[in-house]
């Protein structure tokens, strides 16, 4: 059974399109609250090896604003998706919850080295 047959009424059609806009809006939030943060840095780093070690830095605004625009890429075909097709709801929240668990990780990088 898919969600849009266990929700009442067509506000059901607005569940996937609500979950695409908290996932997009929180990301852009943490990269709001980041910026602001990191304001006194020029570059943050944007790719770590297995042991912790910076590989390579990248421009503030590049870095912290790579997860959101990634995200947008991917959340958004997969909203058009579960739109059109319900049963594919489940692949929005993985992708939603998957991009939202890798800014945290990454973010957490970022305070552990600068």
């Amino acid at each position: 059974m898919s969600w849009r047959q266990s929700a009442a009424g067509p506000a059901a059609d607005m569940i996937p399109v609500l979950v695409a806009a908290v996932c997009l809006g929180q990301m852009v939030f943490t990269s709001v609250q980041a910026q602001a943060r990191y304001a006194d840095k020029a570059r943050l780093p944007m790719s770590f090896a297995p042991n912790g070690t910076v590989l390579w830095w990248a421009p503030r605004a590049l870095a912290l604003w790579f997860m959101p625009g990634l995200a947008a890429i991917i959340v958004l075909p997969m909203l058009a998706l579960t739109l059109y097709e319900p049963d594919t709801f489940a692949g929005l929240l993985v992708a939603c919850f998957s991009m939202i668990g890798g800014q945290a990780f990454y973010h957490l990088l970022i305070s552990l080295t600068v």
